[in-house]
């Protein structure tokens, strides 16, 4: 059964977002700071997380908009998800939070139990990122291999060549050329 403040906030929140313009999204992309629509959107989900701590649309939208203020309330809200719903789209979400906060063993860990559930190119570039920040460069070569199988049907190769090439280049100077 639904909770009518959850699904009153919840509208409220909807009204929010349906006016947004690219401006109020910036803060994502850009180092801008966030606007007031956007800082009212993420009250309005705070504010459903108090009547209930487990409700997963306000625990998606804080995980992945609220980073632009805080990682760790981002982080905090992308593992409580993972635990509610454990899905493709939730641990990538997670592992992408924990990357950009710097904790790569944990970032590569979600990051492997998204693409346990689904493979794209972009988790793979993804992980390879992770391990090669966690020092782990032929297993980070793996990933951009398997990347770029990936890719050359779907994406830009060229990123992934580019990641490769570097990779390399770091396995070189690190073990002359041995993983």
């Amino acid at each position: 059964m639904k909770n009518p403040k959850v699904e009153e906030l919840h509208e409220l929140a909807l009204q929010v977002f349906q006016v947004f313009t690219a401006e109020d999204l910036n803060c994502m992309v850009d180092d801008v700071p966030p606007t007031t629509r956007f800082l009212r959107f993420l009250d309005l989900m705070r504010q459903v997380l108090q009547v209930d701590p487990d409700e997963p649309r306000a625990l998606s939208n804080i995980a992945q908009m609220a980073r632009v203020l805080s990682l760790d309330e981002s982080r905090q809200a992308a593992e409580r998800l993972v635990q509610i719903e454990p899905s493709y789209h939730n641990y990538a979400v997670l592992g992408r939070i924990l990357l950009q906060a710097g904790d790569f063993e944990r970032a590569g860990n979600a990051l492997d139990e998204a693409l346990a559930l689904g493979s794209d190119f972009y988790l793979w570039m993804d992980l390879a990122v992770a391990r090669a920040n966690a020092g782990r460069l032929q297993e980070a070569l793996d990933c951009v291999e398997k990347g770029l199988r990936l890719a050359e049907a779907e994406h830009d190769v060229k990123a992934a060549v580019g990641l490769r090439d570097q990779i390399l280049r770091n396995l070189d100077r690190v073990h002359g050329g041995k993983p």
